[in-house]
């Protein structure tokens, strides 16, 4: 193509080499086309030289700030930062090692991994300890289990909630695949993942109840765990209902060591300990005597939506065994509902509906939620509930721990999973004022602080990476959030 704005004729001559214009243009143009001067050729040089290097200057340019290795922050936090290491673990998942530089110059090592969510190359799920309640796992160990028993490649995992070290139970809400493992009344924030995999950070408050075919309607007081009203267990409670109590564990003995600052959960005693039992095997004693509902779910169970349920038996009193993919209803004795029970307008057959509600965003189904505190970020600045936490004064705060936090971005598209190594000489930990920055600073809208110190873990792929000197070290964890892909079937 001939560009008809072009003042060079020269240029012309160079692309076609005189010869074919030469019969086109008329005869007072040919001699422009065939005898360019010598310093026409010189100017269109020193121009295209010109060009070049100012190309080369802004790609120069554009590859230095594409590989800064600092990012400033707000002075009186962190200073910078910087990708010491990343690597591309599936397309949609990249883990990152960065080294940030703290306010006092000493240093930090972070180890972040960001999953693109609503990919479906791999899966999100938390994960129980032994798939059952008041049970404690490694996180490698865990990860081996998944790996070897479920037929999932884990990819990458943290550990997950805070517990309890007397019932070694998760605080606040736990949901893994639809069902609920535990919830007890922490005000707590959670990380709610919908069926697209997308996250939401709201409050972790549910509400369940049962509607039976009459059109009644009576609410579950309790899951997983002991209440004057009625209770819900499910395969997490354990094989058999009521779940047998069983003797102090061996690593409660020395309970001071297990808790210390790292942790929200109260100093237990032998005594306190002691005490705990006793209630339990009273509370073994009562849900012995109520009746029972046996279920089966006729569809995977999920929060804010229906699951119809198949009366399997109805038991007046008795221990009894955990129905496959169903559960079990207790109700006390003098509830409205025993009386249903005992009239056989409930009997074997009959479909009732379980439905778990959230407080908020009660529209949209979740299939796993995990619990934490305090909120670190929100729509993109450091919340109030952090300056709440840190009037408390409490070590927990306050050092610089080892840390784990979860966060998402502004459109709700990317997953951070997320944790703070400290080890002597190589990292000195984060607060949670410096770890809220640092999550707003990786690109998290919303963040979430769970369980740290000697429990914070983190496994990428079939390796330990924090703590740095292996699985023998690291804390038995009550759950760990995982993200997995399915094994190729071999042929």
């Amino acid at each position: 193509m001939i560009n008809a704005a072009s003042t060079e004729p020269f240029c012309l001559e160079a692309t076609t080499g005189g010869r074919f214009l030469a019969g086109i243009l008329p005869a007072a143009e040919r001699s422009v086309v065939s005898l360019p001067s010598q310093q026409k050729r010189r100017k269109q040089t020193v121009r295209k030289t010109r060009k070049t290097t100012t190309v080369r200057a802004k790609r120069r340019r554009f590859a230095k700030k594409r590989t800064a290795p600092n990012v400033s922050v707000r002075p009186g936090l962190i200073r910078g930062m910087t990708i010491v290491y990343d690597t591309l673990l599936v397309p949609g998942v990249i883990y990152r090692r960065v080294d940030v530089e703290l306010a006092d110059s000493t240093h930090a090592l972070v180890h972040a991994v960001t999953c693109v969510v609503r990919n479906p190359r791999y899966g999100i799920e938390l994960v129980q300890a032994h798939d059952r309640l008041g049970r404690l796992e490694t996180l490698p160990a865990l990860t081996r289990r998944l790996d070897s028993a479920q037929g999932k490649i884990v990819l990458a995992a943290i550990n997950g909630s805070f517990w309890r070290a007397g019932t070694r139970q998760p605080l606040g809400i736990s949901l893994s695949d639809g069902e609920i493992v535990a919830v007890t009344g922490a005000p707590w924030y959670a990380l709610w993942l919908d069926r697209r995999w997308r996250p939401w950070l709201d409050t972790g408050g549910v509400v369940a109840t049962v509607h039976l075919s009459d059109g009644s309607t009576y609410r579950i007081d309790a899951i997983n765990a002991s209440a004057d009203g009625v209770q819900l267990f499910n395969r997490y409670a354990g094989d058999s209902i009521p779940v047998l109590p069983g003797q102090i564990p061996a690593e409660l003995s020395t309970a001071q060591r297990l808790i210390t600052s790292d942790t929200l959960d109260p100093q237990w005693t032998s005594d306190s300990l002691a005490a705990m039992l006793s209630t339990l095997q009273h509370q073994w004693q009562r849900d012995l005597q109520k009746p029972k509902v046996l279920l089966r779910y006729l569809r995977q169970p999920m929060v804010n939506q229906s699951t119809p349920c198949l009366v399997l038996r109805t038991l007046d009193s008795e221990r009894v065994e955990v129905p496959l993919r169903g559960c079990v209803l207790t109700v006390p004795r003098g509830h409205p509902l025993e009386k249903v029970i005992e009239s056989g307008k409930l009997k074997r057959g009959d479909t009732v509906i379980l439905q778990v509600r959230t407080l908020r965003n009660d529209s949209i189904p979740f299939h796993t939620a995990i619990s934490g505190t305090p909120l670190l970020v929100k729509n993109g600045t450091v919340k109030p509930q952090l300056e709440d936490t840190l009037r408390r004064g409490s070590p927990f705060v306050e050092q610089r721990l080892s840390r784990t936090a979860i966060g998402t971005d502004v459109i709700q598209s990317v997953l951070y999973l997320v944790t703070v190594e400290q080890s002597p000489g190589r990292s000195v930990g984060m607060s949670l004022r410096e770890l809220a920055q640092f999550m707003k600073t990786f690109g998290a809208s919303d963040a979430l602080n769970l369980d740290g110190g000697g429990s914070a873990t983190m496994v990428v792929g079939d390796r330990c990476v924090v703590p740095p000197s292996g699985p023998s070290q690291c804390r038995a964890v009550a759950n760990a959030l995982v993200i997995w892909r399915r094994k190729p079937l071999s042929r």
